[in-house]
């Protein structure tokens, strides 16, 4: 499997879009409340707030998807570099060869036996 920086471009979206979903959700929840209250209690009307409803929502929507869809420095960078390294021929030989180097220097670094028995 290759890595590409559309896999880690999505990857990197999802907690935004989990985020703008949440507060999204909150938002209308409130909203929903605030108006089922104000058209239950009175006989009160806003003018021209439709208007200002139909003009303010595509804006509201288009900032939270330039907002969600945007990565940041971190996440651009990521898209970049990762994939060359990841798909390199010389960086898939790597593991097995770092794996035996690693279990090799755990193994001089554990305390023996004999060590453990003397500390107690």
């Amino acid at each position: 499997m290759t890595l590409t920086a559309w896999d880690i471009y999505w990857v990197t979206r999802l907690d935004e879009i989990s985020i703008a979903m949440v507060i999204s959700m909150w938002v209308m929840i409130f909203v929903c409340a605030i108006a089922a209250v104000v058209y239950c209690m009175s006989d009160f009307k806003i003018i021209g707030a439709k208007k200002l409803i139909y003009r303010l929502l595509p804006w509201i929507v288009g900032v939270t998807l330039v907002n969600t869809l945007i990565p940041n420095t971190k996440q651009a960078a990521a898209m970049y570099v990762l994939p060359a390294i990841v798909n390199s021929d010389a960086v898939q030989q790597l593991p097995g060869e770092l794996t035996i180097l690693a279990r090799e220097w755990l193994h001089e670094l554990r305390p023996s036996q004999v060590s453990k028995k003397d500390s107690k």
